[in-house]
């Protein structure tokens, strides 16, 4: 009998610090004529316990010149961020929920960005900025801050260019997660049995 007690003692000891432990999620994205891709990572402390990579690349045609290559590129991004802005709002209430629970370690966002005209790229830098801004807001607002983003477009006037990486790493508690989730999935069938 004492060594099932002491068995089970283990186990809930075991499940216990589960709960406390930090779970590390990071975002790498990269978004430049040559490669696009995303790569995300989950630690659970220090061990990696996932990897995926999501490639993103567009077919462009490789007679196209570089500065139509890099036009199409720009619209592709502009309307992929667009269409994750109405994602996040779809799922504004519920993942305002689980935000509350993110510590947010690390939001870097560079991007070069140049049409070989000023008047051009002054007028793509300023939609860039703008998108950026909603974005982080969107991300951070509900979030705990634990850095200062590090958000930046770079103009090339006398370029023709655009490249765009972003490196993100949340964490959050195994518990409150767990406790995010019921909620989120408690008022989701709350929804659900009013619209039905």
């Amino acid at each position: 009998m004492l060594p099932y007690f002491g068995i089970g003692i283990v186990l809930l000891l075991l499940f216990i610090t589960f709960l406390f432990m930090r779970i590390y999620i990071s975002c790498n994205i990269v978004y430049t004529v040559d490669e696009q891709f995303i790569i995300i990572r989950i630690h659970l402390s220090r061990l990696q316990v996932y990897k995926k990579v999501i490639l993103l690349e567009e077919d462009i045609e490789r007679e196209q010149t570089k500065q139509s290559s890099i036009s199409h590129l720009f619209h592709s991004f502009r309307n992929k961020s667009k269409k994750f802005i109405q994602y996040l709002k779809q799922l504004s209430n519920s993942a305002t929920i689980l935000f509350h629970y993110v510590h947010v370690h690390r939001v870097k966002w560079h991007t070069n960005i140049g049409t070989g005209e000023a008047s051009t790229t002054a007028v793509s830098t300023g939609s860039l900025w703008s998108l950026k801004g909603i974005i982080t807001r969107m991300i951070t607002g509900q979030s705990v801050l634990m850095c200062r983003p590090d958000i930046f477009v770079f103009p090339k006037y006398n370029q023709v260019t655009f490249q765009s990486t972003f490196d993100c790493m949340v964490s959050l508690n195994v518990g409150k997660a767990i406790v995010a989730i019921f909620r989120i999935l408690k008022k989701t069938k709350i929804k659900k049995e009013v619209f039905t």
